[in-house]
């Protein structure tokens, strides 16, 4: 079965640079995910740090572009229920972010994990931010008469084969998500969002073969499209913790 996750995309707080903000959310606000409680743990976490992003939108890059973000999983709407309104995430872990983030400034995503080709330990290893492996996210958003999020994935899966089939450990596929049941009630705060492929690169030197086949994939599928919306961010993907059975 898929995995269920929160995804977290933010920008720096205001007077930090993007070192001082990534910093600070490895070392200060990584440790504060693991409550005394390990029932309201999330069973995976991971954090993003970002050195750049590309989009097509006229909007200035600054004002549409990442710097730092998490993926916290979920073993059921009823688990990330429990992690979210605990007492330790209400009080601990939510109100810090302000210490590092941009107030208003952060998008928050629910989806499922599904691997379209490479193998899980890639993903799923641990590692610390030196240590992190090179990660492409691409934000794609299609028109609602295009095809679905697994056709779209294996459509640009084919296009990373013919460009860069060699430069790429991994790719997954981030499926947006409706909640319903025990989580309905974070339905307006956690919205599906957009389709997010996540793209493991034999390291920053293979970025512009990823490139490339983003730009061939652009115009190979441009009839479902949105390209104005599409976007790509890169940077790299720690595991910070992950559960043991």
């Amino acid at each position: 079965m898929s995995s269920l996750k929160m995804i977290i995309l933010s920008r720096r707080k205001p007077g930090m640079t993007k070192s001082e903000a990534q910093d600070y959310l490895y070392k200060v606000h990584g440790p504060l995910t693991k409550s005394p409680n390990p029932s309201e743990d999330p069973s995976k976490y991971s954090q993003f740090f970002f050195s750049d992003s590309a989009s097509h939108s006229e909007l200035d890059c600054h004002q549409s572009g990442w710097d730092l973000g998490g993926e916290l999983y979920f073993e059921s709407e009823e688990h990330l229920v429990r992690v979210l309104t605990s007492a330790w995430f209400q009080e601990k872990i939510s109100p810090d972010n302000e210490n590092f983030s941009k107030k208003n400034a952060t998008q928050l995503y629910v989806a499922r994990e599904k691997i379209i080709f490479g193998h899980e330990d890639i993903i799923d290893s641990s590692s610390t931010p030196d240590e992190a492996q090179t990660l492409a996210m691409y934000v794609i958003e299609a028109h609602s008469s295009g095809p679905g999020p697994d056709q779209i994935a294996e459509d640009f899966a084919a296009t990373l084969r013919l460009d860069a089939a060699d430069r790429v450990r991994a790719l997954y596929l981030n499926i947006p998500l409706e909640l319903s049941g025990a989580a309905s009630g974070y339905k307006k705060k956690l919205a599906p969002g957009p389709l997010i492929l996540g793209v493991y690169l034999e390291g920053p030197q293979a970025i512009p073969a990823f490139r490339a086949a983003q730009g061939r994939f652009e115009r190979s599928f441009s009839h479902y499209l949105d390209i104005e919306k599409c976007q790509t961010i890169v940077g790299f993907r720690a595991i910070i913790y992950k559960k043991t059975v």
